[in-house]
């Protein structure tokens, strides 16, 4: 057998250009509970930690962009450029019947630049989603006025959801303490269409339409201790991370359209527009911590919690009624890659294997809204430097109770890394 044989660089730049190019979602294809705060959160810690049960707090790495520790890209030797992409689905019931909605969409890009690698200092910027509404569902009642006795059904669609830029830098004190901090920019928006329909179509119907935008900006720091052999032996292998999200006021601005129509299915003859609102919602502090463990140079084992305080929360003012404190808190094993030179393709791929347990921050009349998933992975060589990594996870949020759904939560991310040379000192022969 021959070693792996790596892709040319131009077939690695078109697949990462087709990769950026695919389009956002069209909406309808999520999970009712998108419909609350802000929508789903996203764990943006990498495609390493989708696949090790959201854990990574405490890994150290020069392959992989954690772009939720900052202090743990002290160890980037190469000007790395992930690109990723997620598909989610959503199998939902109330008992009573059941759907599928699915979306595929770019799920974020970060740009990695080593500039002094030997004192662990690297410049990291890109664009993740922070959250997604992305919900289609139906309500139905009896008379809509007191005196009224017709059927009607109402239709809600939402869609949209909040974005985060993140821009920063990591340095390396010392060889076993790294310490990282970004910016975050946080900006989006989030649209939700109603739509009276009467069961008689000789009675007006109405739409309603509400557009909120958000925007703010907050910070991350971290801090990642390793190599703390100098301690103790059997502490070598072992590595300790922590990050906490600063609380953020996001400003907001509201406009709503009211629609009627002659019948019931025309709302576009008398439209009514409101003038632009703001407003205020607080994004709440959040926090992770995880260790790893490096065993010989085969095996990495890892474990994270993490928390989001949303009961301090604060929507203009008020305090959010359906959420709640959120946590996560996780459980991965990676088999490691060969470090050899000459090592075969498959002694060079990774596999990853994890499980995780979330008390979510939905909350709706005091019902708690709990998820566990189980997640795989796997990073694949194309290139010298350059990894195609895949992550799946199945779960089940919610449950079978009055006014709450279960859904059976289906995610498959693929995100593809190029690796250079830039701005690196080749040694003088």
């Amino acid at each position: 057998m021959k070693p792996f044989v790596f892709l040319p660089r131009g077939i690695l730049l078109c697949l990462l250009t087709g990769v950026l190019a695919l389009p956002a979602p069209a909406g309808s294809g999520g999970s009712i509970y998108s419909m609350m705060g802000i929508g789903d959160l996203r764990d943006n810690f990498g495609i390493r930690s989708a696949g090790m049960g959201y854990t990574g707090m405490g890994i150290v790495s020069a392959n992989y962009i954690n772009p939720g520790s900052p202090a743990s890209w002290s160890r980037i030797n190469r000007t790395r450029v992930d690109a990723s992409v997620l598909y989610e689905g959503f199998s939902s019931s109330d008992g009573f019947g059941s759907r599928y909605l699915a979306h595929a969409t770019f799920n974020g890009a970060t740009l990695a630049i080593p500039v002094s690698p030997e004192h662990g200092i690297a410049i990291v910027g890109g664009f993740l989603p922070y959250s997604n509404v992305d919900y289609d569902t139906y309500t139905h009642g009896t008379g809509i006025t007191p005196s009224d006795t017709v059927p009607y059904s109402f239709h809600h669609v939402g869609s949209g959801g909040i974005g985060v830029g993140k821009l920063g830098v990591s340095w390396m004190p010392v060889p076993s303490v790294a310490v990282g901090a970004s910016l975050n920019y946080y900006s989006g928006s989030i649209d939700y269409v109603g739509t009276l329909v009467p069961a008689a179509s000789s009675i007006q119907g109405g739409q309603f339409s509400r557009s909120t935008s958000y925007k703010g900006a907050g910070a991350t720091f971290s801090m990642l201790l390793s190599g703390l052999g100098g301690i103790a032996r059997a502490l070598e292998p072992l590595s300790i991370g922590a990050t906490v999200s600063s609380r953020t006021a996001l400003t907001t601005s509201q406009q709503t359209t009211l629609g009627f129509g002659t019948t019931a299915t025309s709302f576009g003859n008398e439209l009514d527009t409101t003038a632009e609102a703001p407003g205020q919602f607080v994004l709440p502090l959040s926090y992770a911590v995880g260790v790893a463990y490096t065993v010989g140079n085969s095996y990495l084992l890892a474990a994270d919690f993490g928390a989001q305080l949303w009961r301090q929360s604060a929507i203009n003012g008020a305090s959010p009624v359906d959420l709640r404190n959120s946590s996560r808190i996780g459980v991965g094993i990676e088999k490691l890659p060969s470090t050899e030179t000459n090592a075969f393709w498959r002694e060079l791929v990774a596999l990853r294997l994890g499980a995780t347990y979330a008390t979510t921050y939905y909350h709706p009349s005091g019902e708690a809204v709990n998820e566990w998933l189980v997640t795989g992975g796997i990073t694949m060589p194309i290139s010298r430097e350059s990894r195609l990594s895949l992550a799946a996870e199945y779960g089940v949020r919610g449950k079978l109770a009055p006014g709450l759904v279960r859904d059976r939560v289906f995610r498959f991310r693929a995100t593809l890394t190029v690796a250079e040379f830039w701005f690196i000192r080749m040694p003088e022969e």
